[in-house]
C-alpha cells in the first residue's frame, strides 16, 4: 500500500510541476524543469520516510516550488502532519508566504 501512495503522490506532483501542469497553466512564462520534478520527488520521499536530506541545486531550478509542492502533497496525505520550512533571508520568507504559497493554494 505504501508504494501505491508514493506512485499516486508522484503523479500529483507531476500534475503541478509537469510540462503542461497546473503551474504551467497558472504562471505565464513557466518552464518545465526535469531537475525540479526530480527534486520534488526526492523531497517527498524524504518527508514520507521521515528522513533528513541535503539537496543542492543551482539558480533557476525552481527549488522553492519543488519543496513546496512536495511538502503540501505530503501534508494532504495524513492528519497531524507538519512541515517546517526555514529560510536564510527575510526576502525568501516573504516570497514563500506572500507569493508562492498563495499561487499553489489558489
Amino acid at each position: 500500500a505504501k508504494k501505491l501512495v508514493k506512485e499516486a503522490s508522484r503523479k500529483i506532483i507531476e500534475e503541478f510541476l509537469g510540462n503542461d501542469g497546473i503551474l504551467a497553466q497558472k504562471l505565464s512564462g513557466w518552464q518545465f524543469r526535469a531537475g525540479q520534478l526530480k527534486m520534488a520527488e526526492a523531497t517527498y520521499r524524504l518527508f514520507n520516510d521521515m528522513k533528513v536530506g541535503l539537496i543542492e541545486a543551482g539558480t533557476g531550478l525552481g527549488k522553492t516550488y519543488a519543496y513546496l509542492v512536495a511538502g503540501l502533497q505530503w501534508l494532504q496525505e495524513g492528519p497531524g502532519r507538519q512541515v517546517i520550512i526555514s529560510t536564510r533571508t527575510r526576502y525568501l520568507q516573504d516570497q514563500l508566504l506572500m507569493t508562492d504559497l498563495p499561487r499553489l493554494l489558489g
